[in-house]
């Protein structure tokens, strides 16, 4: 997987005014709207801002709970168990029937588990910018997901 330019959230001043943006409005209405579909309802959610880099939407369905997770950048998306605040550390799930929804019913991309646990490779960094690969070597993230999904500053 080659990671596009700007996912981290970090640029250049220099060669660029701004990166494009995910409203969390628009992620948090579309994904609410299809997982409603399977009787999940919006317990809660928190914004992208200087960290982390990602919007968060958590589902509840019983007493079953569901995190969905949006780069703020792009329109990628992972499904997550729900953050236990203060930890900065994710933990993948998936869920066929949830994904398929937000596939077919969003404007949204879901990024499969196997592909956020791919090392991280040189081939895979080919198209950042300089910012990003200069935060890369200070967090020094091992797979995908820890640079699509971070909590750097």
């Amino acid at each position: 997987m080659v990671l596009k330019d700007g996912i981290t959230g970090f640029f250049q001043m220099s060669q660029r005014k701004s990166l494009p943006h995910i409203e969390m409005e628009t992620f948090k209405k579309e994904v609410s709207g299809s997982l409603a579909q399977l009787g999940y309802r919006l317990l809660y959610f928190r914004e992208a801002g200087v960290t982390p880099n990602f919007h968060l939407v958590v589902f509840g369905k019983g007493g079953e709970r569901l995190g969905v997770i949006c780069n703020s950048i792009y329109p990628v998306v992972a499904l997550v168990k729900e953050i236990d605040v203060g930890v900065c550390e994710l933990r993948y799930i998936e869920d066929e029937n949830v994904e398929n929804l937000i596939e077919s019913n969003t404007s949204f991309y879901i990024v499969s588990t196997a592909d956020l646990d791919q090392e991280l490779t040189s081939g895979a960094l080919k198209e950042l910018n300089e910012a990003e690969l200069r935060q890369i070597n200070y967090w020094k993230p091992q797979t995908i997901g820890e640079v699509v999904f971070n909590w750097w500053d």
